[in-house]
Order: C-alpha cells, then structure tokens, then sequence
C-alpha cells in the first residue's frame, strides 16, 4: 500500500481505508506488515476474548461481565498473553517502530581537567527594608456592608440609634 514517488496519488477511497486501520500512505513495507500483524493479534484476542465470556454465560448464567473480568483465570490468562504478544512484537521490531535507527554513540574523549575558578566577588550589602505601606483608612459606619443579612441589619440599626441617643 505505501507508494514510492511516482507510482500516483491516493484516492479519496484509500485515504479512507487507511485512516480506518491506521496507517499512512508513507508507511514502509515493514511498517504495514508490523501494523497488520498488530491487527491479526488484536482479532485473536477479540475472538479468544468472545468464547471465554460465551462460556462462562453458559456456565454461570446469573454472573455479570464486570464478574467474568475481575474473576475468569482464563480471561486473565488471556489478557497476560496478548500484552506478552505485544511487548515481544515491539521488542522485536524496536528499529523499525524508532523515528530513526539508533546509532550507537562513540566514545567521548576524556575531558581535560577544569582550571582552577576565581574567588567570588562579595556579596553586596542587603538593601534597606522597604517604608512601611500606610495605614487602609477606616471604615464608615453609615455605608452598610455588602452582604448583610436581615438579622446583622437589625443589630446595626439598633446599635445606630442607641448611639444617637
């Protein structure tokens, strides 16, 4: 399916088929056929995954499928091998799957030893502290506050007045 140049354009139809299983049209050889086999592990597992909870239906008809997960050993099983199919697919292609083949790096050449550093200038002396911020006026009394429920109104208003008196 991947095109050297040259061989043409990719059609709406193919560039449909290859969004649905995830691949591109710059994809090697090798990469289609890593992808493909990913996709027949995926199915095995699926069908595997499908006659287990089958059978267990038949065998514990009043048990749900959160129970068939949680509890099945053979689900279990399953699921260890598929992730074990996997990371050995992975293992096995890690050059094809890296962004570019990995070069082993040469040696580095021993650093020369580092010359001796000068003595730190002193530091200088900390600055004076900051004049203290003045003082928020203070509130008035005849604003009422934001917020005041009926009974703190009440209590103000009293207070208000035997001040007046």
């Amino acid at each position: 399916m991947a095109r050297t140049p040259g061989e043409g354009a990719t059609d709406k139809a193919e560039g449909q088929l290859y969004a649905a299983i995830g691949i591109l049209p710059t994809d090697s050889a090798k990469v289609l056929a890593l992808k493909s086999e990913a996709m027949v592990q995926r199915a095995r597992y699926d069908d595997r995954h499908a006659q287990l909870w089958s059978q267990f239906q038949e065998d514990n008809p009043n048990k749900s499928y959160t129970y068939f997960r949680q509890n099945s050993q053979d689900f279990k099983q399953l699921q260890v091998n598929y992730v074990r199919a996997l990371n050995d697919m992975r293992e096995k292609n890690a050059d094809t799957l890296r962004s570019s083949p990995k070069v082993p790096a040469p040696p580095a050449p021993p650093a020369p030893p580092a010359p001796a550093a000068p003595p730190a200038p002193p530091a200088p002396p900390p600055a004076p502290p900051a004049p203290a911020a003045p003082a928020a006026p203070p509130v008035s009394t005849t604003e009422p506050p934001k917020n005041e429920t009926y009974s703190q109104r009440l209590a103000r208003l009293r207070k208000e007045r035997e001040s007046k008196k």
